[in-house]
């Protein structure tokens, strides 16, 4: 029994109640997962697989995950540890959600992530690819271009050409 140990009642108090006030503070905090926005739903959609059924949170996760990549993808420090830190899991933690819910380590979602916006960039806007490969932070045009074409079957050039009017 906890008041067996400890004797003073403030100090009992303290421990069964500053936990909920730190899980609550905690939430507070945190983003609004569910916003009801569409295009975080398909961008997660198109990682999870489709055989996958997933539970509310499992989602909410995902989805808070892409959310956090999409806002800061021309950062250069969007890696593991900031993710961690962002969504407050331990690295360990964070790979093994990513990769037991996508398949895809979290260097491999961040990428598909910074592609799928490239795409988007290409189709929407008259910026180059070089500029695309910086708003989307990618370290080269080069790096784009092979792992674009990796995704899409085409060089983003060609991509941007088919889908712009």
């Amino acid at each position: 029994n906890l008041s067996d140990i400890v004797s003073d009642e403030f100090t009992l108090n303290k421990l069964t109640v500053a936990p909920a006030m730190y899980l609550g503070s905690c939430r507070h905090n945190l983003p609004a997962y569910r916003e009801d926005d569409s295009s975080h739903k398909l961008i997660f959609e198109q990682f999870v697989p489709k055989d996958l059924a997933l539970k509310e949170e499992q989602e909410d996760f995902i989805s808070h995950l892409t959310k956090i990549i999409e806002s800061n993808l021309e950062k250069s420090e969007l890696d593991v540890e900031f993710l961690a830190m962002q969504l407050n899991v331990s690295h360990s933690t964070l790979y093994r959600k990513v990769k037991g819910l996508t398949g895809l380590s979290i260097t491999e979602l961040v990428k598909k992530v910074r592609l799928h916006a490239a795409a988007k960039m290409l189709e929407t806007s008259n910026m180059s690819v070089n500029e695309v490969a910086d708003a989307t932070g990618f370290s080269t045009p080069t790096y784009v271009r092979v792992n674009f074409k990796k995704e899409y079957g085409v060089s983003p050039s060609a991509y941007a050409k088919s889908k712009r009017i």
